[in-house]
Order: structure tokens, then C-alpha cells, then sequence
């Protein structure tokens, strides 16, 4: 049984008729069951295969749950939306992303890529995500009427938020 825990694919291609640029399981013998958790599988290619199979291909058991699958996946917690990367060299999440918060603890790992804790509801990825530890810094009425809120997360970063009257919230650039 292989286990893949809080980890990030992205970038990686393959060209084999079977896919999985991301994940491979199964190789024309009776390979093992295949457990993905808390992970990020987002921008992965293949070359000669059925675009839907880029991010994972499996010919046996496999167990996908609390992860964002590009194109989406089966499985309990799974979300098919971009998570926001920092940019394309850096693949910590951004603020707003949708992967902050929305994993499940895992026995065991306490701490993320970087070394941050990792707190009981994690982000899903290898890098814990800037939603579990912005606070709002201040609030003003914007010229359009919605709130503007600023967030710091306490080593220097501030974001501004406008928080619409239906609770849209978007980041200000």
C-alpha cells in the first residue's frame, strides 16, 4: 500500500497511453492500492492519452479523498478548483484559495513544507495555506459602498480585501 499525504503535483507530463502525469498506478502487473490524502494535482499533462487522465491514471485500487484533482476525482472532500498558487515558481497558496483550510488532520504530521504547523483543519497541499493565519487588520467603507477590510499575517504581508454587501470577498489590487 503506497500513501501520498499532503503533497503538491503540478508541472509534470506524461507520454504514455495510459496517462497520469501527475500519478501512475498500475504498470500491466497487480500493483499495490494506491491512498492519496491532503494533495494538490493541478496542471499536469499528458501527451498521448485521454486529456481527463493528466493528473491521475490507476489500473488498481486507489483511494483519493481531501484532495484538489484537476478535472476533478471521486472521493470524499475532493474539489476540482484552481488553488491559487503564489505564482508558477512558488506553489504555497494564496489567501483567498480554496485548498486553505479544507483538508483533514493527519496523525502524525504536525508541520508543513516550510516547517508552519499544520493545524487541525489543514490545507490540502504541500504548503499550509495564508487562510489559517491572516488577522483582520482594520475596516473601512470603500467609494463603491462595500467594506474594505486589511488582513496581516504577522511577518509583514497585508492584503486588501472588498467584501461585498452578499459576502463576495475579492482581493484589491
Amino acid at each position: 500500500r503506497s500513501t501520498f499525504r499532503m503533497c503538491t503535483f503540478t508541472g509534470n507530463s506524461a507520454t504514455n497511453s495510459t496517462g497520469g502525469g501527475a500519478i501512475r498506478n498500475g504498470n500491466g502487473y497487480n500493483g499495490p492500492t494506491l491512498n492519496l490524502t491532503d494533495d494538490v494535482l493541478w496542471n499536469d499533462t499528458v501527451t498521448t492519452a485521454n486529456p481527463s487522465t493528466a493528473e491521475i491514471s490507476s489500473q488498481y485500487g486507489l483511494s483519493v479523498n481531501f484532495c484538489d484533482v484537476k478535472g476533478g476525482y471521486a472521493g470524499t472532500g475532493n474539489i476540482n478548483a484552481d488553488p491559487l498558487f503564489q505564482s508558477s515558481s512558488s506553489f504555497q497558496i494564496q489567501l483567498l484559495s480554496p485548498c486553505g483550510g479544507a483538508g483533514i488532520g493527519i496523525s502524525g504530521v504536525v508541520v508543513d513544507f516550510n516547517g508552519r504547523a499544520r493545524p487541525s483543519h489543514p490545507s490540502m497541499g504541500a504548503y499550509e495555506g495564508a487562510t489559517n493565519h491572516w488577522t483582520p487588520a482594520g475596516a473601512a467603507a470603500g467609494p463603491d459602498g462595500n467594506t474594505r477590510m486589511i488582513w496581516n499575517d504577522g511577518n509583514g504581508n497585508v492584503q486588501l480585501w472588498a467584501v461585498a454587501s452578499s459576502g463576495t470577498k475579492t482581493v484589491v489590487t
